[in-house]
């Protein structure tokens, strides 16, 4: 009875030696698989991550050049007042004068 009792005891350890090395091979596998999946969906989350980046720069370089565009065709140039033409057509004809008095 105790050499039936050891052999029981034997095949109970073999058994369980058995259940944890397939345990351990299940937890393997399903630990690879989740890794393969957490990776699958962080490289999805990183190329729409940069997707977004990139519109956001378009985005942003487009609304520059509207605000550009915009800043430009609202520039006015100065008026030039009248006096200030007549002073200007006085310095240019004080010139001409003075060039042919020195001819």
């Amino acid at each position: 009875m105790s050499i039936d009792f050891v052999q029981k005891i034997k095949d109970a350890e073999l058994q369980a030696e058995q259940i944890i090395q397939t345990a351990e091979r299940d937890a393997k596998s399903k630990i690879e698989h989740t890794n393969r999946e957490l990776t699958k969906q962080l490289e999805t989350v990183r190329v729409e991550a940069e997707e977004r980046v990139r519109a956001a720069k378009i985005d942003a370089d487009n609304k520059s050049d509207q605000n550009l565009e915009q800043s430009l065709a609202n520039l006015t140039l100065p008026e030039i007042s009248s006096e200030e033409k007549n002073q200007a057509a006085d310095q240019v004809l004080e010139g001409i004068v003075n060039l042919l008095g020195n001819s």
